[in-house]
């Protein structure tokens, strides 16, 4: 007997729903999203049925055997050059991006983030391992009531390098100094975001709050999101985590960056002791910037993080710490604006705050007669010795701030 006409119009509905969903596991970019869902919309409205069942079994079996190809072939894992887009996904139960909880991963990272941005030969490899805990952030252990907490972007999750060398490691093994890495890629209103979700579940910590130069002061100056939009994030990146989507958005991103690479505008090469050097372009911008920001979601989000702050920090991009051995020693002064804007806020908000920028240069100077480095040559963050110059001085205004000496430290 033949369907109802209602009842074919509820299984093509049905079919495009299973559609839909389905095209959410690729990780498709908005806008590319929205034309597939239109263009089927338009086909499941126009065909039987039946056609739209089977095309959206079709859909489902082809991404499943996709999937499959991925693990089979080891694909899955060949296209990640680096653990942290493959361990970073969105937490529905925190609200915010996070590790994958309980995950170690060993990995022979060829080269740093620089590198796929130029065709410079400027690669390092290195061997990192990835520890992540019960949480979602990359620790040795779980949270056991540690009294500072580390808070930043991934300059202190250790983007780049292995676990021994992260901030918190060497804060425990060189200094004694037990704290817990609450950090991942983000800007201060995600670090809030953190915080306010760390808070939610534990008590009696305070925070040190690491604010970078290159891109922590590029907040997006949209009011938050309604509900409705916050709740439609989540459901479009519920399937975050698995193979097809993180293949397939990575293959996406790079394929819309194919002709920046090609021609090396993103980033800038340059001589130091013989060697090439890179520099991420729009971070030399940053820092040459003479306009002093004024940034009201940043403020609101520190706002939101002074209650739980014990101190702040100012990370200086690689290209400020290098400027005069790459450019000149002759070379006119930078702008220190972000520094300035940073500075002028803790004052305001009575906050401890110290900038890194002169201990950095006096290491990297110590250091470069020997041709070491403070940053990776093919990426934007720093290794294990820039690492270890910041836990020094995270240890030294500790101190300092236990006898009383708050204030805005140079």
């Amino acid at each position: 007997m033949p369907l109802h006409k209602n009842m074919r119009r509820a299984i093509s509905v049905l079919a495009y729903v299973v559609a839909f969903n389905t095209l959410l596991a690729y990780g498709l970019p908005g806008g590319l999203f929205g034309i597939f869902i239109l263009g089927l919309g338009v086909l499941y409205y126009r065909i039987a049925a039946a056609e739209a069942v089977t095309l959206s079994v079709s859909l489902v079996l082809v991404t499943l055997m996709y999937s499959v190809a991925l693990k089979l072939t080891g694909f899955e894992n060949a296209i990640y050059y680096r653990p942290d887009e493959k361990l970073s996904e969105y937490r529905a139960d925190l609200g915010h991006l996070a590790y994958r909880r309980d995950t170690t991963m060993h990995m022979h990272m060829p080269y740093g983030d620089l590198q796929p941005m130029t065709s410079v030969k400027i690669g390092v490899p290195r061997d990192v391992t990835y520890h992540i805990d019960g949480y979602g952030f990359r620790n040795d252990a779980d949270y056991a009531g540690e009294r500072y907490v580390l808070v930043g972007d991934s300059f202190v999750a250790g983007s780049s390098n292995t676990q021994t060398d992260l901030l918190s490691a060497q804060l425990r093994h060189a200094y004694g100094l037990a704290t817990y890495n609450l950090a991942h890629p983000g800007g201060l209103p995600d670090y809030a975001n953190y915080v306010d979700a760390f808070a939610s579940s534990h008590r009696g910590f305070k925070v040190l709050l690491f604010v970078f130069e290159g891109n922590d002061f590029e907040v997006d100056e949209q009011k938050k999101p309604p509900k409705v939009l916050r709740a439609w994030r989540r459901y479009y990146t519920m399937f975050s985590g698995i193979n097809v989507y993180r293949v397939t958005k990575s293959l996406i991103r790079r394929a819309s960056q194919r002709a920046q690479i090609t021609g090396s505008v993103n980033v800038t090469v340059r001589e130091l002791n013989g060697h090439p050097i890179g520099f991420l372009t729009r971070y030399i911008e940053a820092t040459r910037d003479r306009q002093r920001p004024t940034i009201p979601s940043f403020e609101h989000a520190l706002l939101r993080l002074r209650p739980y702050l014990a101190h702040v920090y100012f990370i200086p991009t690689k290209y400020r710490v290098y400027y005069r051995a790459v450019e000149s020693s002759q070379a006119p002064a930078l702008a220190d604006t972000k520094w300035e804007y940073l500075k002028q806020l803790c004052v305001r908000d009575d906050l401890a705050c110290t900038n890194l920028t002169a201990p950095m240069l006096r290491k990297a100077d110590a250091l470069r007669a020997r041709g070491e480095l403070l940053w990776w040559p093919d990426d934007t963050h720093w290794n294990g010795r820039g690492i270890a110059v910041a836990a020094q001085v995270v240890t030294e205004t500790l101190k300092g701030d236990e006898h009383g000496a708050r204030r805005a430290r140079d």
